[in-house]
């Protein structure tokens, strides 16, 4: 039986790995699935971790493949589905191509020869690939080196609250590949230790403590009962430090910033660092150019828009305006006076760890 903990560098998996490292002195690999999406911070962190628990297994996720079917897919035509479905018609930087079939319309020219740009739209909401949004697409749908932008990319849009496959493709398809099913194969059996706790969402209280062996396989929940305290406490009896976002206002630390930041942790953010500000706003550039609408946005636009979002541009509505927010009170009528005024060296928790340091 071969022990995996998957580790974050967020306070309830490092309280997760104490438990089997330290409590039941059990010989369990640590896995971390880089993001590409962490704080300078976590990274400095993991690595402290991978000194006092033992070695941590990186893995990370690859979208090259499906990024490079993507752009194949772009660059064909796509009203002439039969006979010449596989003709490109823009070169993968973007490029027309201006060779047309005789006796099909691959693509439309004027006298010149030239590609005519005409924007398609389907049924409803639909909206299909015009050949603007073809060379504009090409021109960004290259790997980028962060595989988070490249799920963005491969996705032509950013996960949410309500669409959250950035853990999935991340987090838990890289662990599973190349971490638990080697280890299955060999004819082991896996306990998957997560670091989940109930009243963190409707969902995770839904989650059973173990779950029943499937093909060799036991997911295991220990602290899943937990309070945000106990994690806290559990750190403090061992002496091991938490990671140091937990100090600097951050809620969640396993993503800079995560999907589920609150309106305070993005202002946090913007006057720590605002480099990482500037960050999303040219995540949000490159993956809009790669998507077929031409727009995509980190967070929900409805959150400051109300009414008729359809228009919304990036451009307009992005990072910087939900900044913007965030530095107001009463529901954005009012900005918030104090914020600018706020010491950032010291310590800002939301779990009251100013006080009770390890």
């Amino acid at each position: 039986m071969k022990h995996i903990i998957s580790i974050s560098g967020g306070k309830d998996s490092g309280a997760t790995a104490i438990m089997a490292k330290l409590e039941r002195g059990l010989d369990a690999q640590l896995v971390f699935a880089d993001t590409g999406h962490e704080h300078a911070e976590t990274y400095r962190y993991l690595e402290y971790l991978d000194k006092v628990l033992g070695p941590i297994t990186v893995v990370k996720a690859d979208f090259t493949k499906r990024i490079a079917q993507k752009r194949q897919f772009v660059a064909m035509d796509m009203r002439t589905k039969r006979a010449y479905k596989d003709i490109p018609v823009f070169d993968e930087h973007g490029e027309p191509i201006y060779k047309c079939i005789p006796g099909t319309n691959i693509i439309a020219l004027d006298k010149n020869d030239k590609p005519i740009q005409k924007t398609r739209k389907g049924s409803g909401s639909k909206v299909r690939w015009s050949n603007k949004a073809k060379r504009r697409a090409l021109k960004v749908l290259h790997p980028t080196g962060n595989v988070f932008l490249d799920l963005c990319l491969w996705k032509g849009r950013f996960p949410s609250t309500m669409r959250r496959f950035c853990s999935e493709e991340l987090k838990h398809i890289p662990i599973r590949d190349q971490v638990v099913e080697p280890i299955m194969m060999d004819g082991h059996t896996v306990v998957s230790w997560q670091g989940v706790r109930a009243d963190e969402s409707k969902n995770r209280a839904n989650l059973n403590i173990v779950d029943e062996p499937e093909d060799g396989l036991i997911t295991y929940r220990p602290i899943i009962t937990w309070t945000a305290q106990d994690v806290f406490d559990l750190h403090r009896k061992h002496g091991i430090k938490w990671n140091p976002l937990y100090e600097q206002g951050m809620g969640r630390v396993g993503c800079m910033p995560c999907i589920h930041a609150r309106k305070g942790e993005l202002r946090e953010i913007a006057m720590r660092w605002p480099e990482v500000i500037e960050w999303l706003a040219e995540m949000e550039r490159i993956t809009s150019e790669g998507s077929k609408r031409g727009n995509s946005t980190f967070y929900d636009v409805r959150i400051i828009e109300k009414g008729d979002t359809s228009r919304v541009s990036y451009k307009t509505h992005g990072i910087d305006k939900l900044v913007e927010w965030a530095m107001t009170t009463r529901g954005g009528s009012q900005y918030d006076l104090l914020a600018p005024a706020q010491d950032l060296e010291m310590c800002s928790s939301i779990y009251g760890l100013c006080e009770s340091a390890v």
